[in-house]
């Protein structure tokens, strides 16, 4: 939050022609924000916490299994955070099996994920440079935002058929490509494919004479 209040521009001049603001602030502490992009209708679902804990994970979880007609599987494109593997994770799932699918993203491929590339675009449009007064306001904030961008929500056209999928046959780091919506990405990251894990050899002894 800032320790004063800011001043407009000066109208007519080029000098100070932006928002004047103190170099000073007081820092609030931070929030953590999880969101979901449904990649059929196009509708972005967050929750804001204090924390990135795996109850919060799991209260996402069941956010979203309210919000879907019961019997449907969720499949989610997801990173390897710890919280997304706990063991607090893993009980919430025992309680409903066969209700969610977790597909990972390969290490070093968080640019698969299309919500990465959300997140970039929340934080250049509306988080850049904005102060708060409080972690309230920031809160209220966010959630307006994803009010505004689920007012024209941008589905992403699917070109698999999620109940022919067979995960244990099919190409997972190809499946995860196609889910992304190339929009979100950066020019230069568009055609990039995941990369492949490379194994190292052990190292061969070699016996002295």
């Amino acid at each position: 939050g800032s320790t004063s209040q800011e001043r407009p521009p000066i109208a007519g001049t080029e000098k100070n022609s932006t928002i004047q603001r103190d170099y000073e602030y007081v820092r609030f502490g931070t929030l953590s924000l999880l969101a979901a992009i449904d990649l059929l209708t196009g509708e972005a679902i967050p929750l804001i916490s204090g924390t990135h804990k795996s109850s919060d994970f799991v209260l996402f979880l069941k956010i979203l299994d309210q919000k879907y007609p019961e019997g449907d599987r969720i499949r989610l494109i997801l990173d390897n955070h710890s919280a997304h593997t706990s063991k607090e994770t893993q009980e919430y799932l025992n309680t409903n099996p066969g209700r969610f699918e977790f597909v990972f993203t390969p290490t070093h491929g968080s640019w698969l994920n299309m919500v990465e590339g959300f997140f970039s675009k929340l934080t250049r449009q509306m988080l850049h440079g904005i102060r708060v007064s409080s972690k309230e306001e920031l809160e209220m904030r966010i959630y307006q935002y994803f009010d505004e961008i689920n007012k024209v929500p941008v589905p992403y056209h699917w070109s698999y058929k999620l109940e022919d999928i067979d995960l244990e046959k099919e190409d997972i780091t190809q499946i995860v490509y196609e889910v992304v919506n190339q929009k979100a990405a950066r020019p230069c990251d568009r055609d990039k494919r995941a990369p492949k894990p490379r194994s190292r050899k052990p190292k061969q002894e070699v016996e002295s004479v």
